[in-house]
């Protein structure tokens, strides 16, 4: 071979010689820098369980953390994308961690014992080294974990060493700030204090108040009732119309009352006739003239009797006392009812004389022992509450709308900006003297309680 094929020779085999090996120096300032380029904490967990291995001789790293019980549990290991913290290994070296990190100073590495057994097998690693790594005020609690069939060397310590302060650093700037985490303690003294709070706000003075339905009712309104017992023969006006004074309102049937009349008047004139005959006669003959005071007297019953029958006819025909409003349903319900003396057919208001009439129920009663205000707030105009003082309350409950017993309030309405009408409805609120909070968020609960089981 010519010098020339050696040359060519030797030049080959030069390209193909790999790059001498990095020392470890190299391979530390290589995994520092991609700790400082981590983007989150997995990623920083990532390279500290799998590139470390590069630079020291562990088999396996480990990180475990704080779980919210307060116990360490295992995170990430080496060559697992996912870690189950359950499983017999891993819950087996988070007790180890557990039971030796109490009281222990943060990043101040110790070797650990791993003489153990999992699942009747020894570990196949006997020495670990380990320790809790923190930088400054990071409140985070981690633990690294490297297992090694031989113990480290002294410079591997001197390494790892390093790295966990930079893993500490690095962990540090990639944690959220946070607000300050309670410890165990604080959440006891936080309990504790919640405790107390709540106790000093249970006496904290508030109004008792309930909320029972309002109506707006006319105030004194006139009742026109069926002044005799009769058929109703014609209602003369409509629903919620204005009428005056003196407008006919109904007209009760007067056939029989009118056959009456006549029957009376013709009896008058007999009467008269009768008493006229015995005055004439009266001085010619004795019998006459004692026939003349009974002539006075039935004619006196006769016209009696005339006038009682064309009072019941006169009122027959129903007329308003007053200007108002005449509040009733259909002029069809009434037409051809037989009524009695007093019953209720329609009734005439004042739109501008208006108060509440309020229902309030049996086991809201305490407050109408001393009400001290009312606010009124209408379905039709919920927006705007309407003030209202206390006027009067029924001695007796009674039966409400909705088929319940209540005690039927009446309230006077102070002030309002919209028109009210009556017959508008909603709900209304009674204040009444001060009780305690607890008192008044528990005072239906207790009374339920005491009704089921008498405590």
């Amino acid at each position: 071979m010519n010098a020339q094929a050696k040359l060519s020779t030797l030049e080959a085999s030069a390209t193909t010689l790999e790059p001498p090996p990095k020392s470890r120096v190299e391979l530390l300032l290589e995994c520092e820098a991609l700790m400082r380029d981590a983007a989150s904490a997995p990623d920083l967990s990532y390279i500290i369980t799998n590139e470390w291995r590069s630079i020291i001789s562990a088999n396996q790293i480990y990180i475990l953390e704080r779980a919210p019980s307060g116990k360490l549990w295992v995170t990430f290991a080496s060559d697992i994308t996912k870690v189950d913290p359950r499983s017999p290994l891993c819950a087996k070296l988070a007790a180890l961690i557990n039971g030796a990190a109490k009281d222990h100073p943060a990043n101040q590495w110790r070797d650990l014992n791993l003489k153990v057994e999992i699942d009747g097998k020894t570990f196949a690693y006997s020495h670990g080294f380990t320790a809790k790594i923190a930088h400054g005020n990071d409140t985070s609690e981690r633990h690294l974990l490297a297992v090694s069939l031989a113990p480290l060397s002294e410079g591997e310590r001197i390494i790892t060493a390093r790295l966990g302060h930079t893993a500490a650093h690095a962990f540090l700037a990639l944690s959220p700030k946070r607000t300050r985490q309670f410890h165990v303690s604080n959440k006891k003294k936080l309990g504790v204090f919640a405790a107390v709070a709540t106790i000093l706000l249970g006496f904290l003075p508030v109004p008792l108040s309930i909320l029972a339905p309002v109506e707006i009712v006319a105030q004194n309104p006139f009742i026109a009732a069926a002044p005799i017992s009769g058929v109703i023969e014609s209602i003369e006006v409509e629903p919620n119309t204005k009428v005056s004074a003196g407008t006919l309102l109904f007209r009760l049937n007067d056939t029989e009352l009118k056959a009456t009349l006549d029957i009376a008047e013709k009896s008058v004139a007999i009467a008269e006739a009768r008493l006229r005959r015995t005055q004439q006669g009266a001085g010619a003959s004795p019998e006459l003239r004692r026939e003349t005071g009974i002539a006075i007297s039935e004619l006196a019953l006769s016209v009696a009797e005339r006038d009682g029958a064309r009072a019941r006819l006169e009122r027959t025909l129903v007329v308003a006392p007053s200007d108002g409003i005449v509040m009733f349903n259909r002029r069809e319900d009434w037409i051809g009812k037989p009524v009695t003396t007093g019953e209720r057919i329609l009734e005439i208001a004042d739109p501008t004389k208006i108060e509440a009439s309020i229902e309030v129920g049996l086991s809201d009663s305490i407050v109408l022992e001393n009400p001290k205000a009312i606010t009124l707030f209408l379905d039709s105009d919920p927006l705007n509450p309407i003030d209202a003082s206390f006027r009067s309350a029924g001695y007796q409950s009674e039966l409400s709308r909705s088929q319940q017993l209540a005690f039927p309030v009446r309230a006077t309405i102070l002030e309002h900006k919209n028109p009210l009408r009556i017959g508008q409805r909603g709900t209304a609120q009674i204040r009444s003297q001060k009780v305690s909070l607890a008192y008044f968020l528990f005072r239906r609960p207790l009374a339920m309680l005491r009704q089921k089981v008498g405590l």
